[in-house]
């Protein structure tokens, strides 16, 4: 067996998730590898774990210690950002992050990086959509210092000790792990497997390999498609996504009335994203869009220009969480009397998306999960992204024409067929079942997951199949599914 040294990149100290990557890393020394954490020890002037902006955040300490802590607690040991980025490196970052004009921050590129991009996508999860003259201009300066730090950790640990694979927690698109990222993939060619998702009760996470792209919960290959297409769902799974996919209970009737909408024409909803979270602004290739503002205007426009239908806009629910300006309050800033030809939704509204599929006859997203759920339940989607998810039930277009014609033609959009929505729902159960993936030796305690004493011995080789697969498909690649 040649034995493999895997990187485990820590974009912050420690929190629960550092529990999910020790139990990782113990099952991969268990068969052989040497796995090692690489772990930010407060060299980065500002986060997105909520330490704030500054060189002197109160939170740091605690994180940084608390990770070590776990981690010395397991035997596994790690290595910090100050060894790898010295004090005469740091001081160079901050002399180019100073000489910068602001304009010229999020579009700056360093060793083939786009740090600027990590440092704006930061900034705005950092505000929750306050605008940046709010907090003044600072604090994208410090967050580009920081995903400078982050690269040249990331330089410096390749070079220093040539690691064959990464593992990354799926926040690519931020300051602590999005510049190691790029680096690592794109600039080295290194497979990493991403892992989201949480081990908090349901004991569950879910596992993507990649290579030079960003990585997609919504991403499946070709084979397994096949697969699953012609396999289908087991009764049990099918049973799972049925639920899941079940309205809350209310009338079509009382739906029309809540949401104070009439049937006598086709009723279509735009459900935007949160509006100020990263991964959206990294310009997917398959998008014909600059950001998520041009998206987001460009959509608006087009419906605006198309007679014949009655338009809902559903703002994401997660914006209840601290969102300081939300995309209802940008898109009246940029379309003031919108209101009076769009009928808005607020994230706090109890109305859920599957129970707007009751009144529906289609939606519109960029990329989304309502995209899947929606076409299982019959509602076409068109999307702004051309491959997402790419599986024949939802409809996009190469180019930003081809997008606005097909929301112009929405009214003469027809519901899914029978075999649409059964690939949508097959789809559905692939991404919410068989990619959840047990850790069965966690205890799924709230906030932290350690290891039960009593199934350690899971962690073993041969003790857990599902264990030994996802060891197995972090060095030899390959989809981890059950």
């Amino acid at each position: 067996m040649s034995v493999k040294n895997i990187v485990i990149w820590r974009g912050v100290g420690g929190r629960g998730s550092v529990h999910t990557e020790a139990i990782l890393a113990l099952a991969l020394k268990h068969r052989g590898h040497k796995p090692q954490f690489v772990m930010c020890d407060n060299m980065m002037s500002a986060c997105i774990q909520g330490g704030g902006v500054g060189v002197n955040r109160p939170k740091c300490g605690g994180c940084y210690s608390s990770g070590a802590s776990i981690l010395g607690g397991y035997g596994l040991s790690h290595i910090n950002f100050s060894s790898l980025v010295p004090k005469k490196r740091r001081e160079k970052f901050r002399k180019i992050v100073t000489s910068l004009s602001y304009s010229g921050l999020e579009n700056y590129i360093f060793h083939n990086v786009p740090v600027g991009k990590f440092a704006r996508n930061s900034l705005d999860r950092h505000l929750r959509g306050a605008p940046t003259r709010s907090r003044g201009r600072k604090p994208l300066r410090e967050f580009l210092f920081s995903s400078l730090v982050c690269l040249d950790a990331a330089r410096v640990y390749y070079h220093r000790y040539r690691p064959d694979f990464a593992i990354f927690q799926r926040h690519f698109e931020y300051v602590g792990w999005g510049p190691a990222y790029h680096y690592f993939s794109k600039n080295k060619g290194m497979r990493i497997t991403t892992w989201g998702g949480s081990l908090d009760f349901s004991k569950q996470i879910t596992m993507l390999n990649c290579g030079s792209d960003y990585p997609s919960l919504y991403r499946i290959s070709d084979e397994s498609w096949k697969e699953l297409s012609n396999t289908g769902l087991t009764k049990a799974e099918g049973s799972s996504v049925d639920e899941y996919l079940k309205p809350g209970g209310i009338s079509r009737n009382a739906l029309l009335q809540q949401v104070g909408v009439s049937d006598d024409k086709p009723i279509w909803c735009v459900f935007p994203h949160v509006h100020w979270e990263g991964g959206l602004n990294l310009n997917s290739p398959q998008w014909s869009f600059d950001s998520i503002d041009d998206w987001l205007f460009t959509t608006i426009q087009a419906m605006l220009n198309t007679p014949g239908i009655t338009w809902l806009l559903k703002a994401h629910p997660f914006e209840r969480r601290g969102t300081e300006r939300g995309v209802i309050q940008i898109i009246k800033d940029k379309f003031p009397n919108l209101e009076e030809r769009v009928i808005m939704i607020p994230p706090n509204a109890k109305i859920r998306a599957n129970d707007l599929s009751l009144i529906l006859s289609g939606g519109i997203t960029l990329q989304g999960s309502v995209s899947i759920e929606l076409s299982a339940l019959g509602v076409p989607m068109i999307v702004g992204n051309s491959k997402y998810p790419g599986k024949e039930f939802t409809y996009s277009e190469e180019t930003r024409e081809g997008y606005i014609n097909l929301i112009h033609n929405a009214v003469n959009i027809e519901p899914l067929s029978p075999k649409q929505r059964d690939l949508a729902r097959m789809f559905l159960g692939y991404i919410r079942v068989r990619r959840k993936l047990p850790f069965k030796a966690a205890k799924g305690n709230k906030g932290y997951s350690p290891i039960i004493p009593s199934k350690k011995h899971l962690l073993l080789p041969g003790k857990d199949a599902v264990m030994d697969m996802i060891c197995h498909r972090i060095i030899h690649g390959g989809e981890f599914i059950l």
